[in-house]
């Protein structure tokens, strides 16, 4: 039998690297080696350069990245300022029993706080119909009690003045 000159086989191409935590998921076992997670889960962590979002060690130091981010505290979203200035939200829910109480959708995520003035106006005006008393602000929601009817609280807005 003679020997046949066979050529070697061309080269293919390498086998790209897969990602295995191509998305963050804490509950992806993949992303455990990710510092993401490892921040999550008690780790000594300082922010990387540069700085990432998810993990809680850049949330004091990063600037505010864009669109702001509610962790971040350079984006300001609880800082003092906030609480100063005035906040407009719609009335969600009125219940009546012993007098009118009103649940407003704004809360202590938007500043408000107990010691806010509130004033109930007319629709989209500027007319103030009258006061509401704050009993209790909770994070996405106030809870306040007023001196005005049903009827007059059809479509009314509140304004929180601090």
């Amino acid at each position: 039998m003679t020997a046949i000159d066979v050529p070697d086989p061309p080269d293919l191409p390498a086998v790209p690297e897969v990602d295995p935590c191509p998305a963050w998921d804490e509950h992806n076992p993949a992303c455990r080696s990710d510092p993401r997670y490892l921040c999550s889960h008690g780790a000594d962590c300082r922010c990387p350069t540069p700085p990432d979002v998810e993990i809680r060690a850049c949330w004091a130091v990063m600037p505010c990245p864009t669109p702001p981010d509610r962790r971040v505290r350079a984006c300001g979203f609880h800082d003092a300022h906030l609480a100063a200035s005035t906040v407009i939200a719609r009335i969600i829910e009125t219940r009546v029993g012993d007098g009118v109480v009103v649940v407003i959708g704004a809360g202590s995520d938007q500043g408000i706080s107990r010691t806010a003035r509130a004033s109930v106006m007319r629709g989209d005006t500027d007319e103030v119909l009258g006061a509401a008393t704050i009993i209790r602000v909770d994070t996405h929601a106030t809870i306040a009690r007023v001196t005005l009817t049903v009827e007059q609280l059809q479509g009314a807005r509140v304004r929180f003045d601090p």
